[in-house]
């Protein structure tokens, strides 16, 4: 019923995530807390210091980062950040002209099969909201020039987006081998920062994403074919013509 409502909806905006208000005691309270600080003025360094409740709730995202190993960020950074950000004014090189239409011809394709007649998330405005997702995440880079990895971060927040709201696509997507994969795969090589990413790796990272059995290379063959076909990596095979490494454009890896 609520994709019924929402799907008219979705593709007249670039982002839209459902967020569910569910019952839980804990976090209710956490929230009515922090709304009555808010109220009173009491959020801040007064409030964390105040040793009541109130001060608690207030405190608890710095407590939340804390734990994580990150320092919260502070207003005055983030209002700095924006306001350099917004001097930037991307533009979209000629050459990922291609690439873009490739992505957009099969994110189409994909949820064609994935949601039959329900499919009316990705249209031609979709095209739009890539270009405009995209130059977004080049500003936060500080970059006039969109990358192919803006490209990418633009459609996996569509696909976010999209699947907050017909869970059927999020469940699907999790249990997709391929799409799992190459996930995968694409995290390892951002995080070595290593555009070439060797056959054994691969198989090793198959393993740890469960893609397990008698199709196991079946699987891991046609995450690297497919992703060929649309210009996201490209192939090296060795004299045998099997597959011994796919490899991302360096700015795809050191962008990200």
């Amino acid at each position: 019923m609520l994709t019924q409502h929402c799907d008219i909806v979705l593709c007249r905006f670039d982002l839209m995530w459902l967020l569910l208000d569910d019952s839980n005691r804990e976090q209710d309270e956490r929230l009515a807390a922090h709304i009555i600080a808010v109220h009173q003025g009491r959020v801040g360094g007064a409030a964390s210091t105040s040793g009541n409740g109130t001060g608690a709730a207030s405190s608890s995202s710095s407590r939340a980062a804390a734990a994580s190993g990150l320092a919260p960020i502070t207003p005055k950074l983030l209002r700095a950040y924006i306001a350099v950000a917004r001097r930037y004014q991307p533009v979209i090189p000629p050459e990922l002209t291609e690439y873009i239409a490739a992505h957009y011809v099969e994110a189409r394709g994909q949820e064609a099969a994935e949601l039959g007649e329900r499919g009316a998330y990705i249209t031609p405005r979709t095209l739009m909201s890539i270009l405009r997702l995209s130059q977004a995440v080049a500003k936060l880079r500080f970059d006039n020039i969109v990358g192919r990895s803006d490209i990418d971060a633009a459609i996996a927040l569509m696909r976010s987006s999209q699947a907050s709201i017909e869970p059927e696509l999020q469940k699907r997507t999790r249990e997709d081998p391929v799409s799992r994969l190459y996930l995968a795969i694409k995290d390892w090589a951002v995080k070595m920062h290593n555009p070439q990413v060797p056959y054994d790796t691969i198989d090793e990272l198959a393993t740890r994403v469960d893609v397990l059995g008698d199709h196991r290379r079946d699987i891991i063959k046609a995450t690297c074919e497919e992703y060929e076909q649309i210009a996201v990596w490209t192939i090296t095979r060795d004299r045998q013509g099997n597959i011994a490494s796919v490899n991302f454009a360096e700015e795809d890896i050191n962008m990200v």
